[in-house]
């Protein structure tokens, strides 16, 4: 097992070995076809190659399926298009809350006095800018193969690149971004870099060598008081505070700090420029550009057994696949990088757990990825921040 406490957590995703035994068909799947099965085989496919179980399908709780098909393909009359095939509840048209459409729609389209038209392509004033958690840019789907899936640019605005200025600027671990000042990333990245004069901070990057949309200097490096850094990173969480505010928009939005705890099962996105993989010498290929995964929160149960006497729950929480055979990774993202997960209500990201550390080499035997519960240091996250 392995602390991660140089340059980088690991991005790996493990390949597919299949998919659920399910009629070769897009879309909802009809009875018709499948009487002769039992209710729990009834799968819908997914259009990515991947199926769901058909009582997932627009329950209008959590995308189930990585590409989202089962709940941006559904429409009745009681829900109204974004104009981009998404559709949201009336009740969140023009509500001045969050962005609920992926481009705005709901929100753009709306006039002074807080009223839109409906149909997702109009014009007019921004009914609510710089909300949390929200989306400009959709994400792409997330493919179970080696190395992560490819991004779209700038489709997680919140991620972030740490650069240590005394290396060159090289990136070296990730964070989020969770106000226009404050970047929450993992203790034990800058547990040797206490000075916020090692810091450069990325937003708004894709290519990890490319430009990036802002850069802003570090004023304050705060660790927590009880960080542990042996054997295993322990409190391991972390704020950087910019020298100034980031000017939100389309590619540098924050994430939204979680409200309530993430249920078991939740699948949720980890992001990082992290190895995707290795040469033949075992030296680890670093990612180009930003990957994701999808990955499932475990339970606690689960947790505390694989990890075997490492796992503390009100600490951390772990994330991602147990067999090769569900297509998982027990391995992803970057050091300090977010575990986002969808809020309760379904309209907005939240960030559920940091990137802390897991098993080396990447992924072996599929023990998932251990978290910091940002849930469980919301306190000290608010103090920090109100008080520096």
């Amino acid at each position: 097992m392995w602390a991660v406490v140089s340059l980088v957590t690991l991005l790996s995703l493990k390949a597919c070995a299949g998919a659920p035994h399910a009629p070769q068909t897009y879309g909802v799947v009809h009875y018709g076809e499948v009487q002769h099965r039992e209710s729990k085989d009834l799968f819908v496919h997914c259009g990515d190659g991947t199926f769901i179980h058909i009582d997932y399908w627009c329950d209008g709780q959590y995308y189930h399926c990585a590409n989202f098909a089962d709940e941006l393909s559904c429409s009745s009359q009681q829900t109204v298009a974004c104009g981009d095939g998404n559709f949201v509840q009336p009740s969140q048209w023009c509500d001045g809350q969050y962005y609920h459409c992926p481009n705005f729609a709901d929100e753009l389209s709306c006039s002074d006095t807080g009223t839109g038209t409906g149909t997702g392509t109009g014009t007019g004033t921004t009914g609510s800018s710089g909300q949390c958690g929200q989306q400009a840019i959709s994400p792409s789907s997330s493919g179970k193969i080696l190395g992560g899936a490819q991004a779209t640019a700038n489709s997680w605005p919140w991620q972030v690149s740490l650069r240590l200025v005394r290396a060159n600027g090289i990136h070296f671990c990730g964070g989020s971004l969770i106000s226009d000042q404050w970047v929450l990333t993992a203790a034990h990245c800058v547990h040797e870099y206490s000075s916020p004069s090692y810091w450069k901070i990325k937003l708004g990057l894709h290519q990890v060598n490319g430009g990036a949309e802002q850069e802003r200097s570090v004023a304050r490096v705060i660790k927590h008081e009880q960080y542990r850094h042996t054997p295993h990173p322990y409190n391991d969480i972390a704020l950087l505070k910019l020298d100034r505010p980031v000017t939100m928009s389309q590619k540098v939005t924050s994430i939204c700090l979680p409200t309530s705890m993430t249920p078991d099962n939740t699948y949720c996105y980890v992001t990082g420029w992290g190895a995707v993989g290795y040469n033949s010498q075992g030296t680890e290929v670093m990612a180009s550009s930003l990957k994701q995964a999808r990955v499932p929160i475990k339970t606690n149960s689960y947790c505390s057994a694989a990890w075997q006497g490492y796992y503390d729950s009100s600490n951390m929480v772990c994330a991602g696949y147990d067999s090769l055979s569900q297509g998982g990774d027990s391995c992803v993202g970057d050091s300090g990088g977010p575990l986002a997960c969808p809020s309760a209500d379904q309209s907005r990201w939240e960030v559920t757990g940091v990137v802390s550390w897991g098993e080396n080499p990447c992924g072996a035997n599929y023990t998932p990825t251990l978290y910091t519960r940002v849930y469980n240091f919301l306190g000290w996250i608010n103090n920090k921040m109100a008080n520096n």
